[in-house]
């Protein structure tokens, strides 16, 4: 883990010292009051770097009133007013280093890095985030892999239900055999939703002038992934309900049944329950979709994935770019999402 709390008033000190240990690697929660890191839950953090003087109170005070498990990570305090018999008191309850200011910032630095190494999971080993949620997450996906069961995944947009569905996909040794076929439901017009999903025969209507396979057949041995599935009109989650519970439908202009045997994957960024509760998703198919559920949590409350994903992108990076220009880039994204979190 390679979280650290900095508690610092000065905000010219506060920003020199969170981006100093960004650059370095560590994830930094910025808090200016120590009203704000009481409100934290410590054991979330590697080590602590603290002003002694707050404006809303004294920093080492609070820390020997702190029970010994909280005292017990890395603690730096730094202040502008040294006392010796404050320095003591910190020291003897814990403290790992107490430094007058001015400091040499590259002194700390050391200091840090001597105290918690840097930890990192390789890429290929944390394929959805290093994150304690996403790792989960991973391994629920990697057990659910050997049972062909319906999974809804819900969360805001950008936080990931696609790379979810993908990594099941490549867990599933039976769905490798078919294609992993994505459907932006949103996307759709309503009344080309049927024949988009279900096809339609040659001359089934005007225009169509060769047989069209729709979603749910070019899906068959893989898997369906439905993103934004609550957009689906009520008539069209009724067609899909039947089409899923028989596992046969079939084309427009078509007499003939199809059978397409395939995993079932669905996303939504929308409350379903509240959609079922006001009348605009079928309960009997949220069930259908909903045999296990994950709920992905947004990027600001997944810190530990910021350098992750900063990493995943310089992976990305094309080689004609600058290195340095990475590393602004990298920078700027860790100094965002931690401002989230202040």
């Amino acid at each position: 883990m390679n979280q650290l709390l900095l508690i610092e008033d000065d905000l010219i000190m506060g920003e020199s010292l969170a981006q100093r240990l960004e650059i370095e690697g560590y994830i930094v929660f910025w808090c200016k009051r120590l009203s704000e890191a009481k409100a934290t839950d410590l054991m979330n953090f590697s080590a602590v770097i603290s002003d002694v003087r707050l404006p809303d109170g004294i920093a080492t005070k609070w820390f020997t009133e702190l029970p010994v498990l909280a005292r017990s990570i890395p603690w730096f305090f730094l202040t502008a007013h040294s006392s010796i018999e404050d320095a003591i008191s910190a020291t003897k309850n814990g403290a790992r280093e107490y430094l007058t200011k001015p400091f040499d910032i590259e002194l700390l630095i050391d200091i840090v890095k001597r105290s918690i190494p840097l930890t990192f999971v390789r890429f290929d080993d944390a394929p959805l985030g290093v994150s304690p949620a996403m790792r989960s997450v991973e391994k629920l996906v990697k057990k659910i892999s050997q049972q062909r069961v319906a999974l809804l995944i819900s969360g805001e947009t950008g936080v990931g239900k696609e790379v979810v569905a993908q990594y099941l996909y490549s867990q599933d040794a039976r769905s490798q055999t078919g294609k992993f076929i994505a459907v932006n439901c949103a996307a759709i017009p309503e009344n080309l939703m049927e024949s988009e999903f279900f096809g339609y025969e040659k001359g089934a209507f005007s225009g169509a002038h060769k047989i069209h396979h729709g979603y749910l057949e070019r899906a068959n041995n893989g898997t369906l992934f439905l993103d934004e599935v609550g957009e689906l009109p009520l008539s069209m989650q009724a067609k899909l309900l039947r089409a899923l519970q028989e596992k046969t439908f079939s084309r427009l202009g078509s007499e003939s049944v199809t059978s397409s045997e395939f995993r079932l994957i669905s996303a939504t960024n929308r409350d379903l329950v509240a959609e079922m509760q006001a009348g605009r998703f079928r309960e009997d198919f949220f069930y259908r979709l909903a045999v296990i559920r994950i709920d992905l949590p947004p990027l600001r409350e997944r810190p530990e994935d910021i350098l992750w994903l900063t990493e995943k992108i310089g992976k990305l990076w094309p080689v004609s770019l600058n290195f340095s220009a990475f590393w602004t880039l990298k920078v700027t994204v860790v100094t965002f999402f931690s401002s989230l979190n202040s």
